[in-house]
């Protein structure tokens, strides 16, 4: 049987001085004063003064001598729009007929692939044409 010794009366633990935990604290409260700083200041920049009802509302105004210019910008980006989607169809058709006619599982399976990104790529051009005809709606009626 093994005996383990008695502590002396006279031993005391190691325990940290309260001159020791003070600069621990301190450091500790710096770097939490520090956080609470940095993350007020991003919720001040972030959200800001709340703006009134016509500020907030109000039309971007487009200057009279860059509204023509924006104009023609506008109309060839629709007329690209309206030749890509004809461009899209075109080869979605092609597609179909290439996809009705194979008889290889593998090749059907990309062909169907390429379909559906195919007709993705279709409605994200007449979501875009849509956004051109509703911002040239919005110029011409500032520049009236």
């Amino acid at each position: 049987m093994m005996y383990t010794q008695l502590p002396a009366p006279e031993y005391a633990p190691p325990v940290a001085s309260p001159a020791r935990a003070a600069p621990r604290f301190k450091a500790l409260f710096l770097f939490w004063l520090l956080a609470a700083f940095g993350s007020g200041t991003y919720w001040a920049l972030r959200h800001g003064a709340p703006q009134s009802g016509a500020q907030a509302h109000a039309l971007p105004a487009v200057t009279p001598p860059l509204a023509p210019d924006f104009g023609k910008h506008l109309a060839r980006a629709a007329a690209d729009a309206n030749l890509a989607e004809a461009g899209i169809r075109r080869s979605e058709e092609q597609l179909r007929h290439a996809l009705a006619l194979t008889d290889n599982p593998t090749e059907a399976r990309h062909l169907h692939g390429a379909l559906v990104d195919l007709e993705a790529a279709h409605q994200r051009i007449l979501a875009d044409r849509d956004e051109l005809d509703s911002l040239n709606l919005l110029t011409k009626g500032t520049t009236q």
